[in-house]
């Protein structure tokens, strides 16, 4: 399926889907589309331990002959196979609390740790970011993202053991925050906005926005 994805990114084609999970098969129907006008439905089943079949059809409006729908399961087929990747740059931000993070990691050659172009400086232990960027390998652009949010979850793990600290993916979140001067707390949104410098390299800002409704007491 990350194929067939692929390969609809490729052509600019929508593809959306249904599946179901049983013990004993997994099955499920999966419609593309161009320019929101179905164009192929394919109906999948995998019983356990066995090969995909998929049976696939082109819609009655659709000017996509059946050979041409032939001739593309037979192209994902062929780099499914084939395990056909290619190599993206994608970078992220992991999050904890702690001392400050200084200076860069390798853990191998595609993938580098290092700090934020702004630290948090108020107090020797508080909220950090690490700056995760690296080199992943994925059948396209947008399944880089996948692969590359994977790592992430996976390196969040490994560094909460080492650090023994909670190390997270950066979420978006709404938080109590009081202000000085004011006659109460107020909820904020804290989200983390990244931004490429004229070096190139990402900077990262952490940011409190007011929401219009306030809470006193």
């Amino acid at each position: 399926m990350r194929y067939l994805s692929a390969e609809c990114e490729r052509r600019d084609w929508n593809l959306a889907g249904l599946s179901q999970h049983e013990r004993k098969e997994d099955s499920g129907t999966v419609t593309i589309s161009q320019h929101a006008k179905p164009v192929i439905v394919l109906v999948w089943e995998r019983k356990r331990g066995g090969a995909m079949i998929v049976r696939a059809r082109s819609e009655a409006l659709s000017e996509l002959p059946s050979s041409d729908v032939q001739q593309l399961l037979e192209q994902v087929t062929a780099r499914c196979v084939a395990r056909e990747t290619q190599e993206f740059f994608r970078w992220g931000c992991l999050e904890y609390e702690g001392l400050p993070w200084r200076g860069e990691l390798w853990l191998n050659d595609k993938l580098r740790l290092g700090p934020p172009s702004e630290q948090y400086e108020t107090a020797l232990r508080g909220p950090r970011v690490v700056l995760v960027s690296g080199l992943v390998q994925a059948v396209s652009a947008g399944d880089a993202g996948y692969v590359f949010e994977k790592e992430l979850q996976e390196l969040g793990a490994f560094l909460s053991v080492i650090m023994r600290t909670s190390v997270d993916r950066t979420k978006q979140r709404q938080v109590w925050t009081c202000e000085v001067g004011a006659d109460g707390t107020v909820i904020k949104s804290l989200r983390s906005i990244g931004t490429s410098s004229s070096t190139g390299r990402p900077k990262y800002l952490r940011v409190a926005l007011r929401r219009p409704s306030r809470c006193t007491g």
